[in-house]
């Protein structure tokens, strides 16, 4: 069973279904508990943060997503005051998303605790560890996004 002993072959797949099961429940324990944030809106604002002027559909194929989970998020997000949206001047089917104000003040609030969880998370690895583990995992990224 996942999660009770060493990954083989057979059970790599499904330990990384629990890691990525956990990690979201431990996050969401933070973020959703403390900010009122769903990740889904917490991976949006963490998007713009980082570059601003992003797609939604950008943003979808970055993180992986359902295109409706990023839509509902950037919808509440709006709702919110927390991001804008203006219309593509190039692509009128498109529209560009950046933080607001207070978008960004609520990104300055969430991500001193996000990085706190995110340390707790891998605090049992070494540096090494965590160095392989990343390589590990561009890998299986970027071999999934080839597969979808």
């Amino acid at each position: 069973m996942a999660g009770k002993s060493a990954s083989t072959p057979e059970n790599l797949l499904a330990d990384i279904h629990v890691v990525s099961n956990r990690i979201g429940r431990a996050f969401a324990a933070e973020v959703t508990a403390k900010f009122g944030l769903s990740i889904a809106e917490w991976r949006v604002v963490m998007s713009l943060h980082t570059r601003p002027d992003r797609t939604a559909r950008e943003i979808t194929k970055a993180w992986g997503m359902e295109k409706m989970a990023v839509n509902r998020a950037v919808h509440r997000l709006e709702e919110a005051g927390h991001v804008s949206s203006r219309l593509d001047p190039v692509d009128k089917r498109r529209h560009i998303l950046r933080l607001t104000r207070k978008g960004r003040a609520l990104y300055a609030r969430i991500e001193p605790a996000a990085t706190e969880r995110y340390r707790e998370i891998t605090e049992g690895l070494s540096d090494h560890e965590k160095a392989t583990l990343g390589k590990i995992l561009t890998k299986l990224v970027s071999r999934t996004g080839q597969l979808t």
